[in-house]
């Protein structure tokens, strides 16, 4: 084989990659580096690059208007290749009707099937390290002492925070506070929503010298505690906090939502 297949080749198969690497980091934006890091990741990028170069070979098999084995020629086959190999091999030849269902017949089918499973292993995978993570951090914290620091330090921290971004976190925010659910999940919720945000080594270092400021005491892990009017100051607290700040929900609760969470309800043991 020549080195200017090779080099061609390489070109398919690196701008493979990229494309696959660019799905991953707009897929999993909290930690994007550990989704390709992991083995499925590697398995999502070298899969494309073998597609890459698949389609690269089919592409050259089609006939050059510039000249048999131009340079031009072969440096198009190669980014057709590498840019336009997933559209390529994802191709459907035909389409059959078995009773009601319509199957589509071409290499797409085995094409989607694998690359869906990477894509769920990745999921997966990061899914029990945020686990993880969240549940050794934020362990006995208590929700509506934690929020309006954690909001207050974002809101500082970030310099130039998306729309869509600020109108997560206020609607996020109060969801959490009028979620009639045990304090243990709504901590576990803030810190999903602070990996979402800001990623792992903000969650990490955000209660690191003042955690005990933070926890629930020890007489409000009782399963007998009703703590419903502390609920709906806290989260009266949290609303009036993220108005000030700027970060207004994107759809305004009724008054029957904020009523939910003034309901009496005990909070189970710890």
């Amino acid at each position: 084989m020549e080195w200017g297949t090779v080099g061609y080749l390489s070109i398919a198969a690196g701008l493979g990659v990229l494309v696959a690497a660019g799905e991953l980091v707009s897929r999993y934006r909290d930690e994007p580096g550990k989704a390709l890091g992991n083995w499925p990741g590697f398995g999502y990028m070298a899969f494309n690059a073998g597609i890459g170069v698949i389609a690269y070979l089919i592409v050259c098999h089609i006939p050059d208007p510039s000249g048999e084995g131009s340079i031009l020629g072969q440096l198009g086959s190669a980014l057709v290749g590498g840019l336009g190999g997933i559209t390529i091999m994802r191709a459907k030849f035909f389409t059959i009707r078995i009773g009601d269902v319509r199957k589509s017949i071409g290499p797409g089918n085995l094409i989607d099937t694998l690359l869906d499973y990477f894509d769920r292993q990745i999921d997966r995978q990061r899914a029990l390290d945020r686990f993880r993570l969240v549940r050794e951090l934020m362990k006995d914290i208590d929700f509506y002492k934690a929020a309006h620091y954690a909001k207050v330090q974002i809101a500082g921290a970030l310099q130039n925070p998306s729309v869509a971004d600020r109108e997560k976190m206020g609607v996020r925010f109060r969801e959490i506070a009028d979620g009639d659910f045990p304090m243990r999940e709504k901590a576990h919720a803030l810190g999903f929503l602070i990996l979402d945000l800001m990623g792992e080594d903000f969650l990490r270092d955000l209660f690191r010298d003042n955690r005990a400021d933070f926890l629930i005491r020890a007489d409000e892990r009782s399963p007998n505690a009703t703590t419903a009017t502390r609920d709906r100051a806290g989260a009266d607290s949290v609303a009036s906090s993220l108005a000030r700040q700027g970060f207004r929900p994107a759809v305004a609760l009724s008054r029957t939502d904020l009523g939910a969470a003034a309901s009496p309800t005990s909070r189970p043991a710890r």
